[in-house]
Order: structure tokens, then sequence, then C-alpha cells
């Protein structure tokens, strides 16, 4: 039996069976779209059962780059016919992506339309020149300036530990240090943590900074500094 729809507000008009008749179509619906989806992503090829109950039927949709992407193009540099800039534009959009062998001929059409022959043809060349030569090196674009940050933070670390030696070396020459004498180690600890916390205000200069041979201190280990 199936109700009739009424504007009133008054909860005895609702109509149950249309509500659930309606979430049940909705239901069915999704579970359509769900289907048409899976049937797409596998390229129409249902999934067995087998591969439904152990819930792995969804690890097949992505393939690997390799094999979604094929094989790789090479570039074609001779070409069919020799292009101008005279030339009309749709024959040199053609040429132009027989040569890159790119399938996307509408995209090369409207690159050629929108910057003419001429300049089309100097990027097809200047394409073809790099292609020869081994490609774009990608790789390691910013090896320069990541080598350059490395080598700054490098001395800037081996400045402080230098500071950091020089202070607690000064520290330590600076005090009458007594084996049962509270003072001395109180003042000892003091002077330790104001070297510590020196360490924390700006060094002015960049780079390494020669010290003396007296007062400049090797460590081999941060926990060498435990010594002091």
């Amino acid at each position: 039996m199936e109700g009739t729809i009424d504007k009133s507000r008054q909860s005895e008009t609702y109509n149950y069976l249309l509500a659930k008749k309606l979430k049940r179509e909705s239901q069915e619906h999704t579970k359509e779209l769900d289907k048409e989806l899976d049937e797409y992503m596998h390229g129409g090829k249902k999934m067995g059962s087998k591969e439904e109950e152990n819930g792995q039927g969804h690890l097949k949709r992505k393939r690997p780059v390799k094999d979604r992407l094929g094989d790789r193009l090479e570039m074609n540099y001779k070409g069919r016919y020799e292009i101008t800039e005279d030339d009309a534009q749709e024959k040199v959009a053609d040429e132009i992506s027989f040569r890159l062998q790119e399938p996307k001929k509408d995209l090369i059409a409207r690159v050629v339309r929108i910057i003419g022959n001429k300049k089309a043809i100097e990027l097809l060349m200047e394409t073809a020149e790099v292609e020869q030569n081994g490609g774009l090196f990608i790789m390691d674009i910013f090896y320069i300036e990541n080598q350059k940050e490395y080598e700054n933070k490098k001395a800037a670390r081996k400045r402080r530990t230098q500071v950091l030696g020089k202070k607690m070396k000064q520290a330590i020459k600076n005090l009458n240090f007594q084996e049962d004498d509270d003072t001395s180690r109180e003042t000892f600890a003091s002077d330790t943590n104001e070297a510590l916390a020196s360490l924390d205000e700006p060094q002015e200069g960049h780079g390494e900074t020669k010290l003396d041979p007296e007062e400049a201190i090797e460590v081999d280990h941060s926990n060498d500094l435990d010594i002091f």
C-alpha cells in the first residue's frame, strides 16, 4: 500500500512506506553505479568469485607504471617532410605530432595555433637537439645548491663545537678547583651553563674561524664533551 504526499507538518502525515521505497531505490542505484565502476576499472572483465571472497580484487586495479604508460617512444628526428613557417598550421601540427610521437594531436594543434608556426618549429628543433644529446638532466638539478647549504651547516656546526670547547677550557683555567670545596663546584657549574647558553646566541660571520693552537681542541664526538 502506498500513501499520497501530504504537505502538512503533523507527524501522522509522514509516509514511512514511501520513505522506505525511496531509500531502497537509492541503494540499488548506488550498487549499480559501483558495479559499473568496477567493470570499467577492470576493462570489462569481471572478478572471479575466489578473488571477491578473499577481498583482493581491488588490488589489481592499479597496474605498474611501465604497463600503464607502455613502451617509451623515441622521437623521429628526420620526420616525413620539411616544414616551414609558411606552411598551413594543420600541416605543421601534424608533422610535429609525428616527430614527437604525440598521440594527442589536438593538443599540438592548439599550441601551434597559439604560438605560431615559426616558434613551434624553433621549439621542435631545440627539442630534437636536446634529445639527441641525451635528454634533460633532472635527477640532481638542485645538487649545487644543496651541497652549498650542507657545507655551510657543517662549518657552522664545527664552529659551535670549537666555541664550546674554548669556553669550557677557559672556564676550567679560571677555576681553582678543590675537591672538597662546594663553592668551586657551584662556580664551575655556573660557568659551564653560561658557556652552553651562549651557543644559542647568533655568532658573527660565516664559515670557520681559525683558533690559536693552544685554544683549539679536537672533539671527535659530542659525547667527548662529558669529560669536562
